[in-house]
């Protein structure tokens, strides 16, 4: 559904490669079969990984392709969870923000669930006084401290600037990628992404959430 959905998208130039972290069952042969057809076999590659390593092993296979000399004129990377479907224009809403925001590094998009309603999709870095807050869970004491609740509010159609988007869907500058470096893969699942953000932010680079950016992520798939 996922490499359907991208069909939809205005945006030209693009290339998907597809990462089977050594599926147990036969995803792998879905999967060639599917990219088999036209027209994904004109712009879609499958790359087989030897292992299971987790949500940052599996993107760092395919990033570290698009940084070798071969692919050197590549100027941003999506990362797609597989459970996710694109909608329409959600790559040209990101990168209008990358255009406008020169050190714009990493653009996220607004996440809805498979009934429209939306997810979380902005955060703040973790403290001591956010994990404070989110146990406590009084909501009249984070009204009091806005700017160290976790959840980043968003309103509006227009780019937010925040410390951290959900990994489901984040657009990131090859530029970027070049300072800083890969996903830690000492992160199986869960807070990779954000310890990628906070290694953009400290090197000066800026994250957005993009609300004109739609993507349906339907949450569990991966882990039940």
């Amino acid at each position: 559904n996922l490499l359907d959905s991208l069909l939809q998208d205005s945006a030209a130039n693009i290339k998907v490669c597809v990462v089977d972290n050594a599926s147990p069952d036969n995803s792998l042969a879905v999967l060639a079969a599917k990219i088999d057809q036209p027209p994904f076999r004109e712009f879609c590659q499958l790359v087989p990984a030897s292992k299971n390593g987790g949500f940052s092993a599996g993107n760092n296979v395919i990033l570290q392709y698009f940084l070798s000399e071969d692919s050197h004129n590549t100027d941003f990377v999506w990362l797609l969870n597989p459970d996710t479907e694109v909608k329409p224009g959600a790559l040209d809403a990101m990168l209008a923000c990358m255009a406008t925001e020169p050190d714009a590094g990493i653009c996220g998009s607004q996440l809805l669930a498979v009934d429209g309603q939306q997810h979380v999709s902005a955060f703040r870095f973790h403290s001591l006084m956010t994990e404070a807050l989110s146990a406590i869970r009084l909501g009249k004491l984070s009204a009091l401290f806005p700017e160290s609740n976790l959840v980043r509010p968003v309103t509006g159609n227009q780019p937010v600037k925040t410390d951290w988007v959900p990994g489901a869907s984040m657009l990131i500058k090859t530029a970027l990628l070049r300072e800083v470096g890969l996903f830690d893969e000492n992160y199986f699942l869960y807070f990779e992404e954000t310890d990628f953000c906070l290694a953009a932010h400290r090197a000066g680079w800026s994250c957005w959430l993009v609300p004109e950016s739609q993507v349906m992520h339907i949450e569990g798939q991966s882990t039940g």
